[in-house]
């Protein structure tokens, strides 16, 4: 769930717990939501702790805010006083071509400056932006994810993008971040529709790993 303006807020939050009322027939839990321009932010994140919620969606690229900006510093130190995780889109957006708002240099500057949060990072920690997760974001307590990180895909005939610009991360690029984070810090995801999650799943499962990483990947972790 992604709040793309303040006054959606409350409305995605009361519908992510609704959502959450069916989790023993689903298997399925949401997410809450927080925008950085929400004047209750603090109150509305002990809300969504209080209604049972894991954690909280960013996605500063929807949400028009860098993830070093103030007013998400303020939402992460808060969430990690509240034990709830944080996953945020990390990298370029193929909607924004060209617009990042959370570098792996915005990454470094916020966990600086925040205390302790379950922060994980979404596209393998940064998509399109894998050599610089590689250099820059391996040592901090971060996750990532490997939500619509691998594969091809095929460019619009908008002339945003050409298809070289959009090739994702093959076995070799997946391998390398796996292991200079640590399969113990990797998430699976399938960033569904963008990618299948029958297709992510046996993606994954077909990767020289052993079987604890794929084990601890595809679940254990999480």
């Amino acid at each position: 769930p992604v709040a793309t303006s303040p006054r959606q807020v409350e409305h995605v939050n009361d519908a992510s717990a609704r959502l959450n009322e069916t989790a023993e027939e689903t298997g399925l839990l949401s997410f809450g939501c927080m925008h950085p321009d929400y004047e209750g932010w603090r109150e509305e994140l002990a809300r969504v702790k209080a209604l049972g919620m894991k954690g909280i969606k960013l996605h500063p690229v929807y949400q028009g805010a860098d993830l070093d900006d103030p007013r998400y510093l303020r939402i992460l130190d808060r969430a990690g006083e509240l034990g709830l995780v944080v996953v945020t889109h990390a990298g370029l957006d193929v909607g924004f071509p060209g617009v990042v708002r959370c570098s792996p240099e915005m990454v470094r500057r916020a966990v600086a400056q925040v205390g302790p949060v379950k922060l994980v990072l979404a596209h393998m920690g940064g998509w399109r932006c894998w050599d610089r997760v590689l250099e820059l974001l391996p040592e901090l307590p971060v996750l990532i994810d490997t939500s619509f990180s691998v594969g091809r895909m095929s460019p619009l005939n908008d002339g945003f993008y050409q298809e070289e610009e959009l090739r994702l991360l093959d076995s070799r690029g997946f391998l390398k971040l796996v292991r200079a984070f640590g399969a113990g810090r990797v998430l699976f995801g399938s960033d569904s529709p963008w990618s299948g999650q029958k297709e992510s799943l046996e993606w994954v499962r077909s990767q020289p790993l052993t079987e604890e990483e794929r084990t601890a990947i595809l679940g254990g972790n999480a």
